[in-house]
C-alpha cells in the first residue's frame, strides 16, 4: 500500500507551473543533460506471442517504412492503425504499443540500467498523471506538482529496481478499491450475471500476477542523474541520462531506442519521412 507524503521538494526541479506544452523532447524533459533518448513501447505490449512485432523496426520492415527519431505509429505501419484488428487476416496484425506507459518488459530491463547509472539507487521518486484510469480515492491525498496541462501525484521514493512492481500497484490498485465500492464493478464480464465483489478481487489479483503495469509518468533518482518520462497520449518514452547510460541503452538489443534532442518532435504529424 502506499502512504502519503508531503513533501514535494522532490519535484521542485521538474515543476513548471505554465501552459506551452508543444510535444518535443525538451518540453517534456528539463535541459542539462548530456543526451536524450527515446524508447519505443513494444508492439505485442510485453507480451510475445507468434504473430505480434516485438519493435517499430520489425513493423517498418513489413510495411517498407523507416524508424528514425521522429517516426509515429500509423506513419510506421505504412498508415494504418494496427489496432483495428480483422480476426484472420494476415494483412492486419494486431500490434499496438501502448500508450503513457512501458510494457513490463522494457520497464524491467530499462530499471536495471538506471540503477547501475545513479548513485542513489535506493531512492527513485516517481509522479503519475493525475487523470490516469481509475485512480484510488486515496491517492488524492498525495502532494501535487504541475507541468504544462498536466498535474502529477508525488509519491514517496522506492528503490530504482522496485519501480517495475510499484507499476503493478499502480495499474491493480484502482480495479481492487473499485472491487469494494458500490457500483463500482460495472461492465465486468461475468458471462450475463451481476459482478461481485468476489469478481473484482480476483480480477485485481490475476492482474497483479500477470503483472499488467501502470508505469510512472515521471520517475527520477534522488541525484537526478537522469529522468524518465512516458508522456499519457505517447507510445513512446523519453530519457534524459548520460552519455554512459545511453550507451548502454542503445547496446541492448531488448530495448529498442533512439538518440533524439530537445527539439525532436513527438507530435502525430511529426514524422515527415513515411507521411507522403
Amino acid at each position: 500500500m502506499l502512504h502519503p507524503t508531503t513533501d514535494l521538494t522532490p519535484a521542485a526541479w521538474l515543476a513548471v507551473d505554465a501552459d506551452d506544452f508543444g510535444g518535443t523532447v525538451g518540453e517534456l524533459l528539463p535541459a542539462g543533460f548530456e543526451t536524450y533518448l527515446r524508447v519505443f513501447h513494444r508492439p505485442d505490449q510485453g507480451l510475445p506471442d507468434d504473430e505480434s512485432a516485438a519493435s517499430w523496426a520489425e513493423v517498418a520492415r513489413r510495411h517498407g517504412t523507416v524508424l528514425h527519431p521522429e517516426a509515429q505509429w500509423v506513419a510506421i505501419a505504412g498508415g494504418r492503425d494496427l489496432s483495428l484488428h480483422r480476426p484472420g487476416d494476415p494483412e492486419s496484425p494486431s500490434d499496438q504499443p501502448l500508450t503513457g506507459s512501458l510494457d513490463p518488459l522494457t520497464l524491467r530491463r530499462l530499471a536495471h540500467h538506471l540503477a547501475r547509472h545513479t548513485t542513489t539507487p535506493d531512492a527513485c521518486h516517481a509522479a503519475l498523471w493525475n487523470g490516469t484510469g481509475k485512480a484510488p480515492e486515496g491517492w488524492h491525498d498525495f502532494p501535487m506538482f504541475r507541468r504544462p496541462f498536466r498535474s502529477y501525484w508525488l509519491f514517496p521514493a522506492v528503490p530504482v529496481l522496485e519501480v517495475p512492481p510499484l507499476s503493478v500497484e499502480l495499474e491493480v490498485l484502482g480495479m481492487e478499491e473499485q472491487a469494494h465500492s458500490p457500483g463500482g464493478l460495472t461492465g465486468m464480464a461475468t458471462f450475463g450475471r451481476e459482478p461481485t465483489h468476489t469478481d473484482g478481487t480476483r480480477w485485481a489479483q490475476w492482474s497483479r500476477e500477470q503483472g499488467f503495469v501502470q508505469s510512472p509518468s515521471y520517475w527520477w533518482p534522488e541525484d537526478h542523474s537522469w529522468v524518465v518520462h512516458s508522456e499519457v497520449d505517447h507510445d513512446s518514452t523519453v530519457i534524459a541520462g548520460g552519455a554512459d547510460l545511453a550507451a548502454d541503452l542503445l547496446a541492448d538489443a531488448e530495448i529498442e531506442c533512439l538518440r533524439v534532442t530537445r527539439r525532436t518532435s513527438l507530435w502525430a504529424i511529426a514524422d515527415r519521412i513515411n507521411y507522403p
